[in-house]
């Protein structure tokens, strides 16, 4: 998205706009969409407004968005239609060259987008009900309103804003900048109509372009009027967008219902769709099936000495772990592929062991043990955070002496997923990931 601002020089005001299941989890993003199933099924322009539908996203063929080009705004509807997923995010990531901006919604005031961690209050919202979040800079400003429309009481929705470089990034630039919108932090049962048991989750965003400064209440009324004839949960799942006059919104148009034919039982996945994650330490490969079906036919694969070596897996069931003793590769790392090793398409997960940190076990159930090298006496700090962000433990914040060292984190009061690990010193910042499953 380009501004042409009231200072007359144009740039970009977005990095990209991210789909993930958590922060730093590459496996499944907007990118691995576009170049498995991601399919353009119209492309619409008209005097009013221009309509693009595209349908497709990984392992879910049929999850369908529609999305709706205005002058100032655009909307966009996303029909999730998958197996069980860990959780979803929808994100905007801003660009470095939207200068001096700023970011609010409900409860933050102001927080400056600078790619450097700030105090965000995150909060929960509730599901089918919308919410609001405004960035104003020099090159213009950019309000957004999101809702999750669903029909399942158990649906849990969270803020969250990300700056700097705590994750790393699976697209855009090397940083998250005022990186925001909502994660539903939990598992999602099936949403895919075929299922004998499925329910709908459809996730609105509309944004509002401006060249003028956009304030709280603006952005707030945004909201209040952004989804005013969507109603959650129908048979349906039809959106028919803005208004031409403004404003408004216009009532959605109902199709016939064709009530979906559920099979039985319901469709499990090819095996090529096992999301496998990895860790290597150095002398282990640890891979877990994370779902959303059993792995078979699977390779772990290194660069040995001798050329590429593979270790063939055994069939994992989800949830299950599978350890490997593997020959120390050339570059130190190990990847996975789920799927005949030969299928370009076949899911890549890649792990790599650093000198001077890992930890172990990993996977782990309740503990684990972070080992890592610093080169001299310094103060050294050792967090642990969640995938929102917020730092659930400090292991280490002291003066540590040279050499090797190990500090055990126990996280017996945290639920299963993932966490990262970072370490501070002076002079350089590593982060590792680990996994907790329970």
């Amino acid at each position: 998205v380009k501004s042409n601002s009231v200072n007359r020089s144009t740039s970009d005001l977005l990095d990209r706009r991210k789909f993930l299941f958590y922060p730093g989890y590459c496996a499944r993003s907007e990118w691995t969409a576009s170049v498995a199933r991601g399919t353009i099924v119209a492309s619409i322009d008209g005097p009013v407004r221009g309509i693009r539908v595209v349908r497709g996203f990984n392992s879910g063929p049929v999850t369908t968005r529609t999305t709706y080009f205005y002058e100032q705004d655009v909307v966009s509807v996303t029909d999730v239609r998958v197996h069980p997923v860990p959780s979803l995010m929808d994100l905007f990531d801003y660009a470095p060259s939207f200068r001096n901006a700023t970011y609010d919604n409900q409860e933050n005031l102001a927080l400056r987008i600078d790619g450097r961690p700030d105090a965000f209050v995150a909060a929960s919202r509730p599901a089918n009900e919308p919410f609001w979040e405004v960035v104003n800079g020099r090159e213009g400003s950019v309000a957004t309103a999101l809702q999750v429309s669903t029909d399942w009481p158990d649906l849990r929705i969270e803020t969250i804003y990300l700056e700097g470089d705590l994750y790393p990034q699976c697209t855009g630039d090397a940083l998250d900048r005022g990186t925001s919108g909502f994660i539903v932090p939990h598992n999602l049962p099936w949403t895919d109509a075929r299922s004998e048991e499925y329910i709908s989750v459809v996730g609105l965003r509309r944004s509002r372009y401006s060249k003028t400064p956009i304030s709280r209440g603006e952005a707030e009324a945004l909201s209040q009027d952004a989804f005013t004839y969507y109603a959650a949960g129908t048979p349906t799942r039809r959106y028919d967008g803005i208004a031409s006059s403004g404003g408004g919104m216009a009532p959605p148009i109902e199709p016939p219902i064709e009530p979906p034919t559920p099979p039985s039982p319901p469709p499990t996945p090819p095996a090529d769709e096992a999301d496998l994650a990895i860790v290597y330490d150095g002398r282990t490969a640890t891979i877990t099936n994370l779902g959303p079906s059993t792995s078979s036919g699977a390779t772990a694969g290194y660069r040995g000495r001798d050329g590429i070596e593979f270790v063939e897996l055994p069939s994992l069931e989800v949830g299950e772990t599978f350890q490997s003793r593997v020959r120390r590769p050339v570059d130190n790392c190990v990847e996975v592929r789920a799927g005949d090793q030969d299928d370009p398409d076949a899911t890549n997960n890649r792990a790599c062991q650093t000198s001077n940190a890992g930890a172990y076990p990993n996977p782990f159930n309740p503990s684990t043990q972070i080992t890592y090298t610093i080169d001299q006496r310094d103060p050294v700090t050792v967090s642990v955070f969640d995938v929102l962000g917020r730092r659930v433990a400090v292991l280490v914040d002291n003066e540590v002496q040279e050499g090797r060292q190990t500090v055990r984190f126990d996280a017996s009061s945290l639920a299963s997923g993932l966490y990262l690990y970072r370490i501070d010193t002076p002079d350089r910042s590593t982060t590792g990931r680990l996994l907790l499953l329970k």
